[in-house]
């Protein structure tokens, strides 16, 4: 996922199962629109649950966040696009 400089992006992973870290638990959305395929999303594996951290997971993106949010459930399609559309 290719994020452009100086706009605002909306990022929200979902999962089914909290201690899998196997991709295809997951489900990636970007803008309000999923990303996830049937080889399991645009990631491979997610692990160690790192939020602002560059590809590498060493060092800081360079970007700015706001309102990051954890949930104890898994968000719906719809409540995805809700947020977005909130946050624009």
């Amino acid at each position: 996922v290719t994020a452009g400089i100086n706009v605002w992006n909306h990022y929200v992973i979902t999962g089914s199962d909290p201690n899998s870290s196997t991709a295809s638990d997951f489900l990636f959305y970007h803008n309000g629109v999923s990303l996830t395929t049937s080889t399991g999303g645009p990631f491979g594996t997610v692990t160690g649950n790192r939020i602002g951290l560059d590809g590498g997971g060493d060092s800081a993106a360079g970007a700015t966040l706001d309102d990051v949010r954890v949930y104890n459930r898994r968000l719906s399609a719809q409540e995805v696009v809700q947020l977005y559309r909130q946050g624009k």
